[in-house]
This record gives C-alpha cells, sequence and structure tokens, in this order.
C-alpha cells in the first residue's frame, strides 16, 4: 500500500499513537524496529500496524490506496 501511494500511509500526528497501540498489544513488534535503519522505522511501523488490523480493515486501505 505505501508502495501504491507513494510514500506513508497516515498522517505523522498518528504515528505516536500506533507505536504506542503496537507497544501495549504487541511489545516485540515494537522492539524489533530498532533494527531497522532510523529512516526506515515509520514505514516498518506502519506496516506492522497494519498487519494487525481486523482483514476488513486491511482490504479497505487496499482498496483505498491500490484500488
Amino acid at each position: 500500500m505505501q508502495a501504491c501511494k507513494g510514500g506513508d500511509l497516515t498522517r505523522p500526528a498518528l504515528h505516536k499513537q500506533m507505536a504506542r497501540t503496537l507497544g501495549r498489544h504487541y511489545p516485540h513488534e515494537l522492539a524489533s524496529l530498532q533494527a531497522y535503519p532510523p529512516r526506515q522505522r515509520l514505514a516498518e511501523l506502519e506496516a506492522r500496524y497494519t498487519a494487525k488490523l481486523e482483514p476488513e480493515q486491511v482490504f479497505n486501505l487496499f482498496e483505498r490506496y491500490c484500488g
């Protein structure tokens, strides 16, 4: 979806909320982001957060950005 849109899917203001949510429910996922170069972490945060959404939400996002 990021490739279809040509960049980030979410507004920067939502990134902290996404990180808190991911850290609360999947702390290992959030911690593993440190293995990525800093410039890639936001894209990976979005990808991992999106992967944890309900399938219907993911399909809706796919349709929005790649449909």
